[in-house]
């Protein structure tokens, strides 16, 4: 039969002799044992954790992680696709400085759940020197994961009451490669969620005449990747980069946008400068109403079930949804 003791400190478990100096057998302080075995142990004070506890995500959020805050309040996922350099980080860290600075005039900085993504990406541009400024103000996006994408959390106060949840991908250019060349899709399932789609170009190469029939080529073959990848597709923003280069003229974006009409899809167009390294264009020109595509019109006064219209896509009428607690 096993020893064992209520007082503290004693070793007859182990020794056998008496802290009390009693007999073992007899001492008041004995623990009874069942006759049928050894002193029971106790139960544990708390049960074991499922999981070990996680500290929040602190760079970019992962799919889960956006699923879950877009379950706790509606959130504006913008999809943004393009080639490598053709501005997609650039535009994301011009416009998280912005927004850090008070210069859009419409949104105020409110909130992020990514702020250290966002100073890792716009380092760069954070140091460089004004009288010698870098050859490139990002670096190049890559992903620790390659199969999923991460984004990047951005609230603004819109107005004097309404707050806005953006979430915005920072993807590779090599991500859009593969999908236009081969129909690489997996990755890009989030579009299906997306309220807007930015489609970057660089506007250099429209300009370029050397370069112009290729990139409009690879955006006609993207419009209709996308076509074929969602049931129903969200108004496309055709964005070109680079405007302190030059304007781009309208009648170089026609076949782009021709392109889209003929498959039924709505398409803007908006030019940007993200940096004004050159020409006499602030930077971040642009950027406020390319933000203002990500939010379309909505009554104060929504219906519950709202009726597909030309204004709302059948499919979708419930995504365009928002409750005014959304607002907040």
């Amino acid at each position: 039969m096993a020893l064992g003791c209520t007082k503290d400190n004693c070793t007859v478990a182990e020794t056998g002799i008496c802290l009390a100096e009693n007999p073992p057998e007899t001492c008041p302080f004995r623990m009874k044992a069942p006759a049928d075995g050894p002193v029971a142990s106790p139960e544990p004070p708390l049960p074991r954790p499922e999981r070990n506890p996680s500290l929040p995500h602190s760079r970019a959020l992962t799919p889960q992680l956006a699923q879950d805050l877009m379950a706790d309040r509606y959130c504006t996922l913008v999809g943004i696709l393009g080639d490598p350099d053709a501005g997609k980080t650039a535009a994301l860290v011009s416009i998280y400085l912005l927004a850090s600075k008070a210069k859009l005039k419409e949104f105020s900085f409110a909130d992020s759940r990514t702020l250290m993504a966002f100073n890792e990406i716009s380092q760069v541009a954070l140091d460089w020197n004004e009288d010698d400024p870098p050859d490139q103000f990002t670096q190049h996006t890559e992903l620790a994961d390659d199969r999923m994408p991460g984004f990047l959390h951005l609230r603004l106060r819109h107005g004097e009451e309404e707050k806005i949840d953006f979430l915005l991908p920072d993807l590779p250019g090599e991500w859009s490669q593969s999908f236009i060349d081969k129909d690489r899709k997996d990755r890009l399932r989030f579009l299906n969620r997306a309220d807007v789609i930015w489609l970057l170009m660089d506007g250099s190469q429209l300009r370029e005449p050397s370069t112009r029939q290729y990139v409009v080529h690879r955006m006609q073959l993207l419009i209709d990747r996308l076509r074929a990848s969602i049931d129903h597709v969200p108004p496309l923003v055709l964005v070109l980069t680079r405007r302190d280069g030059g304007e781009v003229p309208a009648y170089f974006i026609e076949p782009i946008v021709q392109e889209a009409e003929q498959q039924n899809l709505q398409i803007s167009v908006a030019q940007i400068a993200s940096f004004g390294d050159r020409g006499d264009v602030d930077p971040g020109y642009g950027l406020e109403a390319l933000m203002r595509t990500c939010r379309p019109d909505v009554p104060d006064r929504t219906p519950t079930w709202p009726t597909p219209g030309p204004d709302i896509e059948e499919g979708r009428a419930i995504l365009r949804y928002r409750h005014p607690e959304h607002r907040l």
